[in-house]
């Protein structure tokens, strides 16, 4: 078992560009509910460091070109896309788009990755599918389980639904529930939150779900799909990407 630690990094030098020419600025749009280590906000309340934000940034250098973030709420991302607005958006999939087969997809870029979360003091080892069989799991209320409808269609396991993240931790804090499933930023931004609560839990090692992301292109872009997959892909050759996802203490994407 282990737990999951890492420290926010802290980059000096960093300024948010200029509002420029559509044609010399890749205009990148992100959900504004992602927290650290995905996204990560300087005093002025503009995205200057995070996961993602440090891969588009690595984009726009391969394209020769500034960027700019911008952040929406997830019912305006799409439109912002369509609306020419905004020339990508990543960390987003496919399958999560009511417009899917009006924008267009880079390949993948890097995985989001659901983890378990036991409480270390229980002793829990969670390796498999089959080791949450007669355990109390806390999920987020409307979100489907692929890998657990099985178990839940024979009443195998307990779903204790929430809508927030906080409120499943403190279900397993207080014994109410055995484990939680949660994305790995989720998580480690909880633990930042809550620094005490650190040695209190263990991420286990095993690999809940591992979904891919992609950069959803608007099809008003100045910058072609083609144009964005070859920066994508010197990027993923020269490690640029792992090297980023590596210091946030996040999964790769398989290659």
């Amino acid at each position: 078992m282990c737990i999951l630690r890492w420290q926010w990094l802290v980059w000096a030098g960093l300024c948010v560009s200029s509002p420029a020419k559509a044609a010399s600025e890749l205009i990148h749009v992100y959900v504004d509910a992602l927290t650290p280590p995905m996204v990560i906000l300087s005093q002025g309340n503009q995205a200057e460091a995070g996961a993602l934000i440090e891969v588009v940034d690595a984009l726009g250098q391969e394209l020769a070109v500034k960027v700019r973030h911008m952040a929406v709420s997830r019912k305006r991302l799409e439109p912002t896309l369509l609306g020419g607005k905004a020339h990508i958006g990543c960390y987003f999939n496919p399958q999560w788009a009511q417009a899917r087969d009006a924008l267009l997809w880079s390949d993948p870029v890097m995985p989001q990755v659901e983890r378990v979360v036991t409480l270390t003091r229980q002793g829990l080892q969670i390796n498999q599918i089959e080791d949450f069989r007669g355990r109390r799991v806390a999920l987020m209320l409307g979100y489907v389980y692929p890998s657990l409808q099985s178990l839940e269609a024979n009443g195998a396991v307990t779903r204790l639904d929430e809508t927030k993240v906080d409120a499943q931790f403190r279900l397993v804090i207080r014994g109410l529930a055995d484990l939680l499933v949660q994305a790995e930023p989720v998580i480690a931004d909880y633990l930042h939150r809550n620094p005490g609560h650190e040695k209190s839990f263990t991420v286990q090692p095993m690999l809940f779900s591992a979904t891919p992301t992609y950069c959803a292109v608007s099809p008003q872009s100045p910058y072609s799909l083609d144009k964005i997959n070859a920066a994508l892909k010197r990027l993923v050759v020269a490690g640029r990407i792992d090297a980023i996802l590596d210091r946030y203490q996040l999964s790769r994407m398989p290659r």
